[in-house]
């Protein structure tokens, strides 16, 4: 079943990194996801514009759930949607929290 999602306004531009230690918001996005599945897609469907091939942590809402922002994988191009209009993402988009998860970030051993 579709999730629906709006992008946040501003955060294409210039986001925050995550305050986890993650490395960028796709790398918090993977090591958080519950669907455990390997190469990330742009989870972007039922739109017209084609995917491109880089892929974003997007910074999106959840429709019903206004006070928290999530991270889904998505290409450039369907991270720049209007912040005004809803669209749908799969539902292996697996949406995180942007808020900082314990324990997210794992150093990796040497």
């Amino acid at each position: 079943m579709p999730i629906w999602v709006r992008n946040v306004e501003g955060s294409s531009k210039k986001p925050p990194k995550p305050e986890c230690g993650c490395e960028d918001w796709i790398d918090h996005w993977k090591r958080n996801q519950t669907k455990h599945f390997g190469n990330a897609t742009c989870m972007a469907i039922g739109r017209l514009e084609p995917h491109d091939k880089e892929l974003v942590g997007a910074h999106v809402w959840k429709r019903g759930d206004a006070a928290e922002q999530y991270i889904v994988p998505l290409c450039k191009t369907h991270n720049m949607i209007d912040p005004e209009k809803w669209f749908e993402v799969d539902d292996a988009a697996s949406p995180v929290s942007t808020r900082k998860q314990l324990p997210c970030h794992v150093p990796e051993e040497r």
